[in-house]
């Protein structure tokens, strides 16, 4: 097949075997820059009529996928021995070869490739379209790329063409699918999601076959995670179908839940924060952006910022309430045991917004005001940051961040069992030399960067799905407060320790 050309399709190099079938890498003559993956389908014995129908309705079900975390399906051709089913070229490795060298995942880390694939397989099935074999080994991953589940429909489809495919491994499939030979289900695939989410944990998917022992086998690879993420994988892999999750957003329980916490008085009389930001000037001028002593900060390198004015605050639940409430759109998800957050805590800072919402927020206030509101870029925050000085790790200088930031919560948002804070209503420590609050601890908060090292073409920022987080919250360490911290973050995540704040260019 190397170097056989079919519907415009060269084949350049054999790739190796997906679920039995081959699958090739394609250039087509008009795109020379791009590569497309090429799964060849033989026809065999099966009737040229049947065998084109279930190769179509399976382009037919890949083609409304358009989720970012989704293989994109581009094109199916046909010739006399086989159907070549075109995706775009998955970037780097399997999740089943990314394992951690001591043998698992960080917990925060799992958990951020699991959302992600959640996301997909979520995405898929709201379009009708199950994915009948998903395992770790359909689960592509590169460094600040987002996940890629490829395979969808694709085994059902080859199971309707009587052909003997490789099936997931044992350990992803449902006890219904491994036992009588069920059909491709809604169901099935939420015991593979649970199953995946041992692997990410363990290193390896289940051996036990269903529920509570998955459990127990977990526990005992694994000791110490939290009941709560133990609770998701029993239900997830429950022996009955009928007793797993109904859909994908059951396995959204991995939530925080933490208790409350005892905050720094404010003057009993401050008033109520306006519904409306309170933004501060900073001058224009240059500044020394980043940190030579760590290589996702360098170089540090003296950057002109012209003046702009910046949020003296992030926002606050009263402020994204009202934009949700003026413009219809959706509020975040309360997180789990903290009451209705964003009604009863309105001096707090908004928590849950994905990139995306914060930006919609942004537009509003620009379209409400008249004035142009935007998320501020790396340069802007850490300028805003630095409240004036130069050469001080902290908004504040170099002093002890104790009573100075809300942060060192000590979890995640994904263990509730661990002790820690939550947020705390802004304004509650001392601001910075710009006379801004919270520009250290509480929350983190998006800038309009995609995440890429500094001076990197925008070609190479955009390319990513990882936005730029600046400025440590609750859950933080010490060392995320610092002004030159950057993080990235998957663009679509909203959790609850992520807010953010506004920029607009001065009058």
């Amino acid at each position: 097949m190397i170097n056989t050309t079919v519907g415009g399709y060269e084949n350049t190099n054999f790739l190796g075997r997906t679920g039995g079938l081959e699958v090739y890498c394609a250039v087509r003559p008009e795109e020379p820059e791009e590569r497309y993956a090429v799964r060849v389908i033989p026809r065999d014995a099966v009737p040229a009529g049947e065998f084109d129908a279930v190769c179509l309705k399976l382009a037919r079900s890949l083609k409304p996928l358009d989720d970012p975390s989704i293989l994109r399906y581009r094109d199916l051709v046909f010739d006399r021995q086989a159907a070549f089913l075109v995706t775009e070229l998955p970037e780097g490795r399997a999740l089943s070869d990314l394992v951690e060298p001591d043998g698992i995942h960080s917990l925060p880390h799992a958990l951020g490739l699991f959302k992600q694939v959640l996301d997909a397989v979520g995405a898929a099935h709201a379009a009708g379209t199950v994915h009948g074999g998903l395992s770790a080994e359909v689960v592509t991953h590169a460094p600040l790329k987002a996940v890629k589940v490829d395979g969808f429909a694709i085994h059902p489809a080859l199971q309707r063409l009587g052909r003997a495919t490789a099936a997931p491994p044992a350990g992803y499939l449902a006890p219904e699918v491994r036992g009588n030979g069920a059909a491709p289900s809604v169901e099935g695939d939420i015991y593979a999601l649970g199953a995946m989410l041992v692997f990410l944990l363990t290193g390896r998917p289940p051996e036990a076959e269903a529920g509570e022992a998955v459990v127990d086998e977990l526990r005992a690879r694994r000791p110490g995670l939290p009941s709560r993420l133990l609770r998701v994988v029993a239900k997830a892999t429950a022996e009955r179908p009928e007793d797993r999750y109904g859909s994908v957003s059951g396995l959204e329980e991995l939530v925080v839940d933490p208790p409350p916490v005892t905050e720094p008085a404010r003057p009993q009389d401050a008033p109520a924060l306006d519904e409306l930001p309170e933004m501060v000037l900073i001058p224009g001028g240059p500044f020394v952006r980043g940190n030579d002593r760590r290589p996702n900060e360098a170089p540090a390198a003296e950057v002109e910022v012209p003046a702009f004015e910046i949020g003296r605050y992030p926002i606050t639940n009263r402020q994204y309430r009202h934009f949700c409430e003026d413009s219809g759109y959706p509020t975040p998800r309360n997180p789990a045991g903290w009451g209705d957050y964003l009604q009863d805590c309105p001096e707090h800072p908004v928590i849950g917004v994905r990139w995306k919402d914060a930006d919609a927020c942004c537009q509003w206030l620009s379209q409400t005001t008249g004035r142009s509101y935007r998320l501020p870029t790396e340069s802007e925050w850490e300028k805003a940051a630095r409240g004036g000085l130069e050469g001080q790790p902290y908004p504040w200088g170099d002093g002890d961040p104790i009573d100075r930031a809300h942060f060192d919560g000590r979890l995640f948002a994904w263990v509730p069992e661990m002790a820690g804070p939550r947020t705390q209503r802004v304004g509650c420590y001392p601001a910075n030399g710009y006379g801004l609050a919270d520009m250290a601890g509480n929350v983190w908060e998006w800038t309009a960067e995609w995440y890429a090292r500094y001076g990197a073409p925008e070609s190479e920022r955009r390319r990513g799905v990882f936005r730029v987080i600046r400025g440590g919250s609750w859950a933080s360490h010490t060392d995320a407060l610092r002004c030159a911290y950057r993080r990235s973050y998957y663009h679509a995540t909203g959790d609850y320790f992520v807010g953010f704040r506004c920029v607009r260019s001065p009058e």
